[in-house]
Formats: structure tokens, C-alpha cells, sequence
């Protein structure tokens, strides 16, 4: 698949296999905590982020799940401790 440069809310909710743009934008501020790059300076609304960044954050990082209603990251050691209480 090619993304053009800048995406808005839509395509980076498809590449992190969440619902809705909506979803994505009401976890943004919790997905900014871990990392997840600014939107860029735009003049006009919808915002917009550059793909590269968002894929190299979502290939650094794994895909954001939900846990016990708060997002997890599903990295090697998060499966390890699942695992472990299994």
C-alpha cells in the first residue's frame, strides 16, 4: 500500500487497527504519551501526521491493544508476562 506523505486521523486509525479516526483521536493524547509522533503544523483542520513517522512508531513499537480498558503496547515482554500468568 502507498500513503501519501501527510495522513489524516482515518488512515493512521487503518495502520494502527483501530475502529474509527474517532477511536484513534480519543486515545491520541494516551498514544503521545508512549511516543506516538505530533501532528504536523497544518493551517487547516482535519489534522495531519507524516506516514513515515507513524509507521516507524507502529514497527518500533507493536500495535497498540486494549487492556483492561487502558491501551497496551503488545511488545516481546508484555507476551512474556501474559505468558507467565497463564
Amino acid at each position: 500500500m502507498t500513503l501519501p506523505d501527510f495522513i489524516t486521523s482515518s488512515h493512521v486509525a487503518q495502520l494502527l487497527d483501530l475502529p474509527s479516526a474517532a477511536s484513534f483521536l480519543a486515545r491520541r493524547e494516551e498514544l503521545e504519551d508512549l511516543g506516538f509522533p505530533q501532528p504536523v503544523a497544518w493551517s487547516h483542520r482535519p489534522f495531519k501526521w507524516r506516514s513515515d513517522l507513524v509507521l516507524a512508531w507502529r514497527d518500533r513499537q507493536g500495535y497498540p491493544r486494549a487492556v483492561g480498558g487502558k491501551l497496551q503496547l503488545v511488545t516481546p515482554e508484555y507476551l512474556m508476562e501474559r505468558a507467565a500468568t497463564a
